[in-house]
C-alpha cells in the first residue's frame, strides 16, 4: 500500500513551487490577462497528459533509458526555456497589440511539455514509487495520470491567476518585472543540472 500522504505532499509541492511551466503561465497572464492566456495553460496540460501517460506505459524502459537520455532532455529543455525567458525581456507592455504567439498558443504549452525535463523526472519518479508497485489495473493507472496532469493544471492557472490579479504592478514595472521573471525561468533551466 502506497503513503498517500507522501505522494500528496510530493504532489502539491513539486507542482506548485515556481518552475517553468509556473512562471511562463503567469507572465504570459500578466501580459495579456489570464483568458487570454488561458490556451497555454490548456496546452500544458495536454502535454502533462501525454508526457505522463507515456511514462507510466514506459516506466521500466525509462528508468533504465533516462541516464542517458537526461543530459540531452537537459540541453534541449534548457535551450528552449532560455528562448521562452528572452520572449518575457522583450515581450510587449499589457495592452499593447499582441500577436498569437506573443500570447501564447496551445501547442506552444503543449511542445513545453515534451523538453520539459522536470516533468520527466517528475513523472518517473513519482509512477515507480507510488503507483506502479500497487496498482496495474488500466483504470486505476489512468486515474493517477489525471490526477498528477490535473494538479500541475491547477498550478499553472494559478500562478496565471496570480499574474493576472497582479497585471497592474507587472504594467508599472514591466520592464523589471520582465527582467525578474525571465531571470528566474532562466534559472529554473540551469537548475536542471543541479
Amino acid at each position: 500500500m502506497p503513503n498517500f500522504v507522501s505522494f500528496a505532499i510530493i504532489l502539491l509541492v513539486s507542482t506548485f513551487t515556481p518552475g517553468p511551466n509556473n512562471i511562463f503561465s503567469m507572465t504570459k497572464a500578466a501580459q495579456v490577462g489570464f483568458r487570454k492566456s488561458f490556451r497555454v495553460n490548456l496546452g500544458m496540460y495536454t502535454g502533462f497528459i501525454v508526457i505522463i501517460s507515456l511514462v507510466m506505459a514506459f516506466n521500466f524502459y525509462l528508468a533504465q533509458a533516462l541516464p542517458a537520455i537526461k543530459p540531452i532532455l537537459q540541453v534541449i529543455g534548457t535551450i528552449y526555456i532560455i528562448g521562452l525567458a528572452l520572449s518575457i525581456v522583450f515581450s510587449q507592455k499589457k495592452g499593447q497589440t499582441h500577436s498569437e504567439s506573443a500570447t501564447g498558443n496551445f501547442l506552444t504549452g503543449f511542445f513545453m511539455q515534451f523538453v520539459n525535463p522536470k516533468l520527466y523526472i517528475f513523472s518517473l519518479t513519482m509512477i515507480s514509487a507510488f503507483i506502479t508497485p500497487y496498482y496495474s489495473d488500466p483504470v486505476v493507472l489512468a486515474g493517477f495520470v489525471l490526477l498528477q496532469s490535473t494538479t500541475g493544471f491547477i498550478a499553472t492557472c494559478s500562478w496565471g491567476l496570480f499574474g493576472s490579479l497582479f497585471s497592474q504592478l507587472f504594467v508599472k514595472q514591466a520592464r523589471l518585472m520582465n527582467i525578474i521573471l525571465a531571470v528566474l525561468l532562466a534559472g529554473s533551466a540551469l537548475s536542471l543540472y543541479l
